[in-house]
């Protein structure tokens, strides 16, 4: 630090060496918050985690480290995550947790040259030790165990042995988080595009390590923006699948946002994860096929029309089980699972333009099949297909042929039984 200013020392002490030294206080309650958020997140390097002497997270590698080539490799992996959320830390692998902590702490390459205090010691122990000039651990060990308990209490010896391996200490492991929610304020409050955005994609950033640590993918998120007159604005993202990279994320919220009424000045903004699903990413080998980029392409545009049009407005056609032709289908938002009737394995054919007004022809028939129409001859002719329905649907007796014209073209047609017309219903195009 600036000025002579060392960690540790009074802020009256402080600010004798450094008049301009700016203060803030605490906020024990918030820290905490804050370093469950990170062991949750921690999650994604190894299987047990855990907050260490409420300041640290301890994580078990010993299974995972294989996954990022080296113990080094981890250590710098978990660093950049680190940096991604807007944090610095210091890493260290040991065999034991209090081992870790200690060389985290300092840096050192060699235990022995840590000093005392990274121990957690209370201070009465740290000026007896002081007073027998032990300033580090290895001036520490070289003191007879059997003797520290009666000259300095149980705390020491028992920080000795948890640093050497001697006792199993008692950590509790953090659970997975089902509650995938981030949220950071404004002070002052701003309307400023830039900001806001800056502000969007460290929480997505957030949300994304999270979700990638748990194995997850965001199906739905909800954006809260709070303004400082206590409005809410709710943007609500639904992802055709689970979703847990940040660049995704961020697309799908940015395109949203676009909809967002006049500028407001906002003070806090809050994302969700409300809904979410096992991840379908994963690791594939060299000769593994892999997905195709033009599939991820289409999943990434339904997700980006339907946050800018609504998820209503983009459907797709699901087919249900009706013999009447108008009826056989429904429109079904892609972003929503169906429950329409199961489909027969056998379908009849129907025409791939069908008109939304029968239009009259002219037919004459032949052994029951038509044989010219308008004027033209029918090449081939299959049928009839008898659709009828009850009084209530009008009491329509129809029977269809699927004809071909001597120019190629394939008709849909039928006869209405009640007044013996024709009509054309639609075409194979």
């Amino acid at each position: 630090m600036r000025g002579g200013v060392k960690a540790g020392m009074t802020l009256a002490s402080a600010r004798a060496l450094l008049p301009s030294l700016l203060a803030i206080e605490g906020d024990k309650v918030a820290d905490q918050q804050a370093l469950l958020a990170l062991a949750s997140w921690a999650q994604i390097f190894g299987p047990f985690v855990c907050v260490y002497d409420e300041q640290s997270i301890a994580i078990e590698v010993s299974g995972s480290e294989h996954l990022y080539g080296d113990k080094i490799g981890m250590a710098h992996a978990a660093m950049r995550g680190l940096a991604k959320l807007g944090y610095h830390g210091d890493a260290a692998i040991a065999t034991t947790p209090r081992a870790a902590n200690v060389m985290a702490q300092t840096g050192v390459a060699e235990i022995s040259l840590a000093p005392t205090h990274t121990l957690a010691l209370d201070g009465h122990t740290l000026d007896g030790l002081a007073s027998l000039g032990i300033s580090t651990i290895g001036d520490l060990l070289k003191l007879p165990r059997n003797t520290l308990a009666a000259r300095f209490g149980d705390l020491l010896p028992r920080r000795i042995a948890e640093l050497l391996g001697d006792v199993q200490e008692e950590l509790v492991p953090v659970g997975k988080d089902s509650s995938l929610i981030e949220c950071m304020e404004f002070d002052p409050p701003t309307e400023d595009g830039s900001s806001l955005a800056f502000i969007m994609k460290r929480l997505v950033d957030r949300i994304a390590e999270r979700l990638l640590g748990m194995g997850l993918g965001a199906k739905l998120l909800v954006l809260n923006l709070h303004d400082e007159e206590r409005h809410v604005e709710t943007i609500i993202v639904r992802a055709a699948q689970p979703m847990n990279e940040a660049r995704g994320l961020l697309l799908l919220l940015t395109t949203k946002l676009e909809h967002l009424r006049e500028s407001r000045r906002i003070v806090q903004v809050e994302l969700e994860v409300t809904e979410h699903a096992p991840s379908q990413s994963r690791h594939y080998g060299l000769f593994e096929p892999k997905p195709r980029r033009d599939t991820e392409s289409f999943t990434v545009l339904i997700d980006r029309l339907s946050a800018r049009l609504g998820v209503n407005n983009v459907c797709r056609a699901e087919l249900v089980e009706d013999y009447r032709p108008n009826r056989d289908w429904c429109p079904l938002p892609v972003l929503e699972g169906g429950n329409a009737a199961v489909i027969p394995i056998t379908l009849p054919i129907r025409p791939t333009l069908l008109l939304t007004e029968p239009y009259p022809m002219a037919v004459q028939m032949l052994d029951n099949h038509p044989a010219i129409i308008d004027g033209q001859k029918v090449i081939t002719a299959h049928g009839p297909e008898r659709i009828a329905c009850g009084w209530s649907d009008g009491g329509i007796k129809r029977d269809y042929w699927r004809v071909m014209l001597g120019d190629g073209r394939w008709f849909w047609l039928f006869r209405d039984e009640m007044s013996g017309q024709f009509f054309q219903h639609g075409e194979f195009v």
